[in-house]
């Protein structure tokens, strides 16, 4: 059993006042939302000035909340955790297709990363925290932060765009070079996906190699934006499960990252094989 306290002390100049429910989404790791406060409260691990709070407690400027929480961790370390970059603050991994990168099932990702040593740093979280996901089909590159400090920033670049992610994939058909970018809106939102390489391969069917660049993170984004221009990804079963497919799953991998260490300010640059799947077609 681990246990762990986290403090955070409401800031003079406090603009409204707030019930302790309320204040204390996102104020502490694992507390992101509504539900899990609430459920925090009734365990008697959320506190106020060292006494256990309530939901309906009113906050002041200059209050001491704490987080008092435990975690027991799973005792062996699955081997499908494939890190390629690791420090205290972060790991970047390469996740396999056919792995969930959180649900509830336990072979989901972020529930094997529970069996993840803990970081030494300051701010430490009981185990590595995905900062965005990957679909179950979708292989490759995926950040997890150690610190709650990492979480955060990380979290933040996120929602930026401060974070390129590349991806390359087979799609069914042919591509006209001139297209550099694809801009169809995904549920009524702007969605911008920028085409870098475009490869004509000599299969049996038509089929091109391709490798792009998200500017924006909408749901299925690749896969969604490939069918609009009528070359849907190979083995896509949700997009294109009538087409063209090669019997291996989905041809789609995040196979490069870039980015701004959200504490050390240096420049991280990961790159990785393309899974094997992809090679007999190249």
């Amino acid at each position: 059993m681990q246990e762990r306290n986290f403090t955070h002390t409401i800031p003079i100049g406090l603009t409204e006042r707030q019930r302790l429910s309320k204040y204390v989404i996102g104020i502490f790791p694992f507390l992101e939302t509504g539900s899990a406060v609430k459920k925090a409260i009734k365990k008697r691990e959320v506190y106020i000035n060292g006494r256990v709070g309530t939901s309906g407690d009113w906050l002041n400027e200059g209050d001491i909340l704490e987080y008092r929480t435990s975690f027991v961790k799973p005792a062996t370390i699955d081997s499908i955790i494939n890190v390629v970059f690791e420090d205290e603050h972060l790991l970047v991994i390469n996740k396999p297709p056919g792995l969930l990168s959180s649900g509830e099932t336990s072979r989901s990702l972020q529930n094997v990363l529970k069996s993840y040593p803990s970081s030494n740093a300051d701010g430490a979280l009981f185990y590595p925290y995905l900062i965005h996901r990957l679909d179950r089909q979708t292989c490759g590159l995926i950040i997890a932060a150690r610190t709650i400090d990492a979480r955060r920033k990380l979290g933040s670049m996120v929602e930026q765009h401060e974070i390129i992610k590349e991806y390359s994939l087979v799609v069914q058909g042919y591509l006209e070079n001139e297209i550099q970018f694809i801009k169809e809106p995904i549920d009524e939102k702007e969605a911008n996906t920028e085409i870098l390489t475009i490869r004509r391969l000599e299969t049996k069917d038509t089929s091109s190699y391709i490798r792009v660049r998200l500017h924006t993170g909408r749901t299925h984004q690749i896969r969604r934006h490939m069918l609009s221009i009528g070359c849907p990804v190979i083995g896509d079963d949700i997009y294109n499960k009538d087409g063209l497919s090669f019997g291996r799953g989905l041809f789609l991998m995040a196979d490069h990252l870039e980015f701004i260490h959200p504490i050390k300010d240096e420049r991280i640059l990961l790159d990785v094989n393309l899974h094997d799947k992809f090679l007999k077609y190249l």
